[in-house]
């Protein structure tokens, strides 16, 4: 039975731009090889579009349909949605891979797509277009027609304008302008100007494109060459990220590296600023009803930002930004939180997210050092920030230890060692202690001292330092006459033969501590800092990685070279065993005897204590390159029965595997009954919140409507119970905003053939009331008719029916008052205001 890769976490959504529904209820946004549909209201994750095998390259709306978008793929694919059930309509063949989708309300049967070209010798993209089909089919192979060459591989390049008569694109020094409709082009070459983004205005023929300087040209009149109009607006230092314009095209949104969003009012040039956001962005996009604008940032985090402020943000597994980093992702590593089940990886330059696992979703960020990010000066020369490189908690996730560093090569090194307490009335980690300067130079361990057999022991941590030294740190008593604390001090230090330091370890009950140094592994009483006795390897390579078994494993320890990896008997101070190969990674579980250990050939190799034959082994397992893994204790343990079955691993029973890779990707290790599992209940938790959404006016309606088919009997009770249904649904529509309301003609039609029927319902219960409550002396009079006065009384009735027929609509009239505008209807809201007042 082999394992299945899942994918937990990691998944960068901000890659490509995202895109609003048209109500601007929904964010839509590439995450891989999925889309994912995000509520603006909340952020949750509602629907999940899961069809493409390769990784998702853009997202566009079918304006002939507001509840269907289309989306791209490198495989060669365009799909067409119904996004808010996830459903999947048709799929489009192209020959190549299809790199940029743009759809126009102006062209609703066209698709414009962005693809590689057929021939291998040309690199450039070409851009192309093809028809929608109406064949019942749910795969169709098109044939697109070419429209331009040399696209450049960005969204951020090439977008319709004015109502859809242009196509503008930019290749490093030119514009090029399409005319749709006469098929001419128009091209404008721009000597000393870089262009990096570019945005059309939606109504009028006016193209703003950014530049590598920070500025944004703006081109109008552009029909000939001769006699274009050239404007410059100039904030930014640096390059601008993208631009966009509102719907209507009031104004004009760009964003840099400076972490600020600036708002330009289109023809006057006033600005506005949503500064301190502490990211670059990367992209912007606009509403339909221009009330939110989403702000996808380089580390990995969407902003939803209304009246200039943040209302919303969303976010996964907080992304480092590589480009102000001097050190590779997720440094620090991988730890567990004790206290949250959360785990603590590198975020933002100088922080560390808690991120929880099963859910996907960060739970916050712990700002460590204590600094503002800065934009550097020019994007060729980035400046190194202080950053996280160690961290560690105790048993029981009450105090956590940092390592932070900063060295430019120019300034005096910083290296600062920090110890938090977790404070449960703020319900965060608070500053406890600040030692500058702990070592002389890098900081390669930090590890508290387990203390299973006594909790409250006074918890121990211990740093190790190339300058050849371990440090041990205790816990002691703070206090003055003013206030009762405790700090932390460096209890003793530990060195060996002048030998650099490296890895440090305790056994699971904290008795022994292990330091590598060298080659060779000492072995000390962490009380004491007495050296016990020495373990040398043949090897003359350094060790890499040190690693105690834990159960009925503890007195075993595993240590790793670049050429060995051996296995330690303490109760004997003799080699186990040992294989020669090169591991990358080793990790221990501690709840049972197994350990992983991972190759550079990407192998996954599962052992046991007791023998040097891997119990599995998984050949080229990983597809990136992993840079570090933990096991996690199983947030709901296995019950004794799931853990007889096969369907879970044994090395995989009481703890979870995840690793992380290069791009900062999470993956966790499970068999294939446990990933359907999964699907099951992300399936069901995506029910749970579309079941949470809160209803429309138009949904109300709709609601009421079903509701009036019910038969007579039961109509009549609903209106004795609760009034009239169709009061409500017109009394919600009437006082919700003008601009967020379907248009009048899909409505009118549907009001008043709501009403009408319930009119000749009420008139109906009238009558009923008025006959039940006739006397005896009535019904004897009307036995007593003649014959005579029966004719008369079919005339009246007759009447009275006409009289009624009146208040009905004929289909002519109803289809001229579903066509009128929302001004010339402006009676209709009277009359419908006057029969609530009734």
């Amino acid at each position: 039975m082999e394992p299945r890769l899942v994918q937990r976490g990691g998944r960068k959504f901000v890659q490509e731009r995202t895109i609003f529904s048209k109500d601007s209820k929904f964010l839509l946004c590439c995450s891989g090889t999925v889309v994912n549909v995000l509520s603006t209201s909340s952020g949750e994750c509602v629907q999940t579009l899961t069809s493409h095998q390769e990784a998702v390259t853009g997202i566009q709306l079918n304006h002939s349909n507001q509840l269907q978008v289309f989306t791209c793929s490198v495989e060669g694919t365009v799909k067409q949605w119904d996004f808010p059930d996830g459903i999947l309509l048709k799929t489009y063949k192209l020959p190549t891979p299809v790199l940029g989708l743009l759809t126009s309300s102006a062209h609703p049967d066209v698709v414009f797509a962005v693809v590689k070209p057929k021939s291998k010798e040309r690199e450039n993209l070409e851009l192309v277009r093809f028809k929608l089909s109406k064949t019942t089919g749910r795969t169709t192979k098109i044939d697109p027609s070419i429209i331009m060459n040399n696209i450049s591989f960005n969204s951020k390049t090439f977008a319709f304008g004015a109502r859809g008569k242009i196509i503008a694109t930019i290749q490093d020094h030119v514009l090029r302008i399409y005319f749709v409709k006469t098929q001419k082009f128009v091209r404008l070459k721009e000597k000393r100007i870089r262009f990096t983004c570019i945005a059309c205005h939606p109504t009028e023929l006016c193209i703003a494109a950014g530049d590598t300087l920070g500025r944004i040209h703006y081109y109008r009149n552009f029909t000939e060459v001769e006699n274009v109009a050239k404007s410059v607006n100039h904030w930014h230092s640096l390059r601008v990220e993208d631009l966009c314009f509102t719907s209507e095209g009031s104004y004009l949104f760009s964003v840099g590296h400076e972490c600020t969003m600036v708002q330009w009012q289109y023809n006057t040039n006033h600005k506005d600023f949503l500064p301190r956001l502490l990211n670059p962005i990367s992209h912007v996009s606009s509403s339909p009803d221009n009330q939110i604008q989403a702000l996808s940032l380089f580390n990995n985090v969407i902003l939803l930002v209304s009246n200039n402020r943040v209302v919303r943000t969303i976010q996964g597994l907080n992304h480092g930004h590589l480009q102000q980093q001097q050190q590779p992702p997720c440094h620090a590593g991988l730890t567990f939180d004790p206290r949250t089940k959360a785990l603590v990886v590198n975020g933002k330059v100088g922080h560390l997210q808690f991120y929880q696992v099963e859910e996907d979703r960060s739970l916050y960020n712990l700002d460590i050092v204590g600094q503002n990010y800065i934009s550097p000066e020019s994007l060729d020369k980035p400046l190194i920030h202080t950053d996280v490189d160690h961290m560690a908690f105790n048993i029981d996730g009450h105090w956590l230890a940092t390592i932070e560093s900063r060295d430019d090569g120019q300034n005096s090194s910083e290296l600062r060692l920090k110890f938090w307490c977790y404070d449960d009335q703020k319900d965060s980690f608070i500053l406890n202690t600040n030692v500058e300067n702990p070592h002389l130079v890098k900081i390669t361990s930090l590890c508290f001292q387990p203390s299973l057999s006594n909790k409250e022991a006074t918890p121990t941590a211990v740093t190790a330092s190339v300058d050849g030294k371990f440090k041990i740190w205790n816990l002691v008593d703070d206090s003055d006459i003013y206030r009762s604390n405790q700090c932390w001090n460096c209890g003793s230090v530990g060195f060996y033969r002048d030998l650099p330091c490296g890895e440090v370890c305790f056994t699971s009950d904290g008795s022994l501590l292990a330091v590598a140094f060298s080659h060779v592994i000492t072995l000390w009483d962490p009380a004491t800092n007495v050296l016990r006795t020495t373990l040398s390897h043949d090897s003359k390579h350094p060790i890499r990685k040190l690693q105690f078994g834990h159960g009925e494993c503890s007195h075993l320890l595993v240590s790793t070279t670049a050429t060995i990896m051996c296995v330690w008997n303490l109760l004997t101070c003799s080699m186990s065993w040992n294989v020669c190969m090169d591991v990358s990674i080793l990790l221990c579980d501690p709840l049972s005897q197994y350990w992983v250990a991972i190759d550079s050939t990407k192998t996954l190799y599962v052992f046991e204590a007791n023998s040097p034959k891997p119990v599995a082994t998984y050949q080229k397992f990983f597809k990136g390159q992993i840079i570090s893994g933990i096991f996690i204790p199983r947030l709901h343990p296995l019950s004794e029965a799931e853990r007889e079955n096969e369907d879970v691993f044994p090395w995989l029973q009481r703890s979870q595997l995840y690793m992380m890779t290069k791009k900062q990707e999470l993956y966790t290790v499970v068999s294939k009954q446990e990933a359907e599992r999964e699907e099951k209940r992300n399936a069901q938790r995506v029910q749970g919140i579309q079941e949470n959404l809160p209803a429309t006016p138009f949904s109300l309606l709709i609601e009421q409507n079903k509701e009036r088919t019910l038969d007579g009997k039961e109509r009549v009770e609903s209106a004795k119970l609760h009034g009239n249904p169709s009061s409500d649904a017109i009394r919600n529509l009437l006082s919700a905003p003008a601009h967020v309301l379907p248009p009048v003609r899909t409505l009118c039609s549907s009001f008043i053939r709501a009403h009408l029927p319930k009119m000749h319902q009420d008139s109906d219960e009238t009558d009923m009331e008025i006959s039940d409550n006739d006397s005896e002396e009535d019904e004897k009079k009307d036995e007593s008719e003649s014959d005579e006065d029966m004719p008369k009384k079919k005339k009246n009735e007759e009447a009275d029916s006409n009289d009624f027929q009146t208040l009905s609509i004929d289909d002519k009239e109803l289809k001229r008052l579903s066509k009128l505008t929302l001004t010339d209807t402006q009676w209709v809201g009277d009359l419908l205001k006057e029969e609530l007042k009734s």
